[in-house]
């Protein structure tokens, strides 16, 4: 932002007056005192020192200088004060000095003096109190001590008319536009003095336009004649600037503003400055700021006392916030704090520039500066308030959460407001819920709730939202039914609706389903009616009521595409379509699912079950494009990559194609050797070596499954397909070692604790084929007989095993040739016969031939 030539030359007038107590608001009256003070009755012979600072003081005071009026009559009634009528004068003289400076705590305690000392007249008295509250900015006050003045004092008096003044310039301040019209007309009219009527034509054209009497006004400027004589041509065209601004025509007074600028004084100007206060804030009411901030800084240069300055530049800051200048604005606010320090302003100077400061990011020096209102001794109390709770919410966004407590412990000790005091009970606890400390911050809450009536509905709230984060359900039910019972119709309630339906959801209530539904149909456009959506859906679900779910599902899915819902509605629907035979309904869900949701965790989900879903179906091709698929979508995560591997490794094999499998089990084994899947790789690997006939490469594979797995299923299957391989050894070359081995690898996986009934089985068959093999008959038919009682004793729904040990141990009993082994034989098929286990004719045909074999 830069500064005018003129700007600059004001400021180096405020920069002069900065140290001086102007701090007060207002006009100036424009009072001189050859109207208010006849000093010339006191222009005595008197050789005393004093007539020298009182000479200097009205010199000072007729040029319009009341600061230095002010230091010289200062001076003169200290020399005065054994002197009853010079006394009075110099009282008289300061007091109306201060009036003019708007200095009303100086003139007050002149006046108290001044009655002490002096014991003036009341009405003279009562003029002074008037002029007194009308700086104060008291006008109702002001007005009902000018009227007491008038009723006693007549036009002759000296104080009649600057009182009749007084009384507008306090209409004005009410805005009662009307009575100031007629009290200037008085003016203008009767006074003798000429230039107290042309002030009054001033003020009262001022007022008309305030009035909204354009046409009036445009009528006495259109007929100089009509003006009092000694007015200004330049002020009449800065009454028709005025209209121009209240009609909206800001071409037409730019256009006279720029035809007159050279023939306004850059000093100052009270009516120039008043002109282009009114023409900014009506600017400012349009939104041309920029065009605003001209006259602003005009009205700056033109202000007479230091409170105008104060008002231009306060309204500037405005102004420049306004048009989302905020640098241009902390620098007027700057400018402000340098030159007006001592300013009753100063506080909320601040706290606007810290808001300003905070807004453009720059957080360390906002938080400085609220920092200077809170140690500032001259700000109130409701200042400091503001500016603690301000910054404290700042000091939470930047995570200092020891600072913001400390300001809303102030808040709380500071207040005289129980309400103020709540809020600063609940912000204080509210910063437990930020941090996540919500079994504290419930607590907290429901006791605030309990004692401070004005934050109850709030911390009830916010304590409804730490128990559901803190899945405390039974809490969570008893705080949203109080909100329920206590502010149905409001917002607060409304969503305690909701979560009290999630509570008795998780608590496992039947009436969950009833309430989610109850919410669904009373708040149609609520935040929360996807959820509930998904929610009934889901308990619809777990009650197997698939069609219903998938139809919840659907209204999710078709009227709520901006839901975080989706995914997971559409993974549920799949299996709502799968559950129901629609198998073609949830292929094309999981499809969409990975379409529109790659990123979502339910898509793996959903496409390692289409892959599962086609690998039952026997549909390999399909699988396996679905395990590109995936590759494709989660390329950069290792963990995942070597898992779909694994699988189409698995498939692969499943499907014939080994060498497929084998390539893809390698690159497992090479690339994600960090990976949970690589001991599973290993294990395929070996799978593939055994389904090639590599009996070899197979064993050594599944000797580092169990070496490296830690898993101790894995490593039982490990040593159990090592044995199959030994077996199978054992057909290549009939060595009897590899049986030898196959018998020590399966009496292992017997020996494991927790393996299934049909991997015990298995492997009771497998040592006794191997001691069979052998030749080790006893032990081959002790080992089926083991099996076979196993099997008896808790049958199973596979009898693979069972009918292959019957088979083999009926047959080792016909090898012996004996009727009695025979008879043995048949008691084998007729268990088989009695437990139902097809081929059940031909046992019974085998049982019919060893009876005519043995004659039995």
């Amino acid at each position: 932002m830069k500064l005018s030539m003129r700007q600059k030359r004001a400021d180096k007038k405020a920069l002069l007056l900065a140290a001086l107590p102007l701090l007060f608001c207002g006009f100036s009256a424009e009072i001189s005192a050859e109207e208010l003070v006849p000093f010339d009755q006191y222009e005595k012979s008197n050789a005393n020192n004093s007539l020298r600072w009182k000479r200097l003081g009205d010199q000072a005071f007729f040029d319009g200088n009341y600061v230095d009026a002010i230091r010289f009559y200062k001076r003169y009634k200290k020399d005065t004060s054994r002197v009853a009528d010079e006394l009075e004068y110099a009282y008289e003289a300061l007091i109306t000095s201060y009036i003019n400076v708007f200095d009303y705590h100086r003139a007050e305690a002149e006046l108290k003096n001044y009655i002490v000392d002096v014991g003036a007249g009341v009405e003279k008295l009562d003029y002074y109190k008037a002029e007194i509250f009308r700086i104060k900015k008291e006008y109702k006050g002001a007005i009902a001590f000018y009227n007491k003045v008038l009723k006693t004092v007549r036009p002759t008096n000296r104080f009649y008319y600057s009182t009749l003044n007084g009384l507008g310039l306090s209409h004005e301040g009410i805005q009662d536009w009307e009575n100031a019209v007629s009290i200037y007309e008085k003016v203008e009219i009767n006074c003798p003095s000429e230039k107290w009527r042309i002030r009054a034509t001033k003020q009262k054209l001022f007022a008309m336009i305030k009035a909204g009497q354009f046409d009036k006004v445009e009528a006495i400027l259109d007929n100089p004649e009509t003006v009092q004589r000694g007015v200004d041509p330049v002020d009449l065209d800065l009454y028709r600037i005025y209209i121009y601004s209240k009609k909206t025509k800001f071409d037409k007074l730019a256009a006279l503003y720029k035809q007159i600028s050279s023939k306004i004084r850059i000093e100052s100007y009270p009516l120039c400055y008043k002109v282009d206060m009114q023409v900014a804030n009506d600017l400012r009411e349009v939104k041309l700021y920029e065009a605003a901030i001209g006259y602003l800084e005009d009205a700056y240069s033109f202000a007479t006392v230091a409170s105008e300055r104060q008002d231009a530049l306060k309204t500037t800051i405005n102004t420049y916030e306004a048009f989302g200048d905020k640098q241009s604005a902390i620098q007027t606010a700057e400018r402000f704090l340098n030159y007006y320090s001592d300013s009753e302003e100063v506080p909320n100077i601040r706290l606007q520039m810290a808001r300003l400061l905070y807004s453009i990011g720059n957080v360390e020096r906002s938080l400085g500066i609220y920092q200077l209102i809170h140690t500032d001794g001259t700000a109130d109390i409701d200042i400091k308030l503001t500016a603690a709770n301000e910054s404290a919410f700042i000091y939470i966004e930047e995570a200092m959460f020891d600072a913001a407590a400390e300001k809303f412990k102030f808040i709380f000790e500071y207040s005289g407001s129980e309400a103020q005091k709540g809020e600063a009970e609940y912000s204080l606890t509210n910063i437990l819920y930020i941090k996540k400390e919500d079994a504290k911050a419930y607590k907290e809450f429901i006791r605030i709730a309990d004692f401070y009536r004005s934050v109850r509905t709030k911390c009830l709230f916010k304590a409804m939202y730490a128990s559901s984060r803190m899945e405390d359900y039974n809490s969570l039910k008893y705080v949203s039914q109080l909100l329920i019972d206590e502010v149905p119709e409001t917002e607060a309630g409304i969503e305690a609706l909701f979560f009290h339906a999630l509570a008795c959801s998780e608590l496992g209530e039947d009436q969950a389903l009833t309430e989610f539904k109850e919410f669904k149909s009373k708040h149609e456009d609520h935040k929360y009616l996807d959820h509930a959506l998904f929610k009934i859906g889901n308990l619809q679900f777990k009650s197997k009521l698939y069609r219903e779910a998938s139809e919840s599902f659907s209204e999710l899915i078709e009227n709520h595409k901006q839901s975080t819902m989706l995914a997971n509605a559409f993974y549920k629907r799949a299996y709502s379509y799968y559950f129901t035979g629609e198998n073609k309904k949830a292929v094309n869900d999981v499809l969409e699912l990975a379409n529109k949701h790659r990123e979502s965790k339910f898509t793996l989900h959903a496409l390692n079950w289409l892959v599962d879903f086609y690998l039952s179906s026997g549909d390999y091709k399909d699988a396996d494009g679905i395990l590109i698929k995936i590759t494709e979508y989660y390329s950069s995560d290792a963990e995942i990559m070597a898992t779909t591997l694994l699988t189409r490794s698995q498939a692969a094999l499943k499907n014939g194609n080994e060498k497929l499998a084998a390539l893809l089990a390698d690159e497992v084994m090479t690339d994600y050797a960090e990976s949970s899947a690589y001991v599973d790789a290993i294990f395929t690997r070996a799978n593939i070596h055994s389904a090639v006939s590599e009996y070899t490469e197979a064993i050594a594979k599944y000797e580092t499954v169990f070496k490296k797995s830690e898993d101790q299923f894995t490593k039982t299957s490990a040593r159990g397909r090592i044995g199959d391989c030994s077996f199978s050894l054992y057909s290549s070359n009939f060595e009897n070692s590899h049986l030898e081995k196959a018998v020590e690898m399966y009496t292992y996986v017997l020996n494991q604790t927790g393996i299934s009934a049909d991997f015990r089985f298995q492997s009771l068959f497998k040592i006794g084929k191997c001691y069979e093999t052998l030749g080790q008959i006893k032990k081959a038919v002790d080992k089926y007989k083991e099996l076979n009682f196993d099997y008896r004793s808790a049958p199973s729904g596979n009898h693979l095993w069972f009918v292959k040990a019957s088979n083999a141990l009926a047959s080792l009993y016909l090898s012996k040739g004996d009727p009695e082994s025979a008879k043995s034989a048949i008691k084998i098929y007729r268990i088989l016969v009695s437990m139902k286990i097809e081929p059940i004719t031909d046992y019974k045909e085998e049982i019919i031939k060893i009876k005519q074999k043995f004659k039995l």
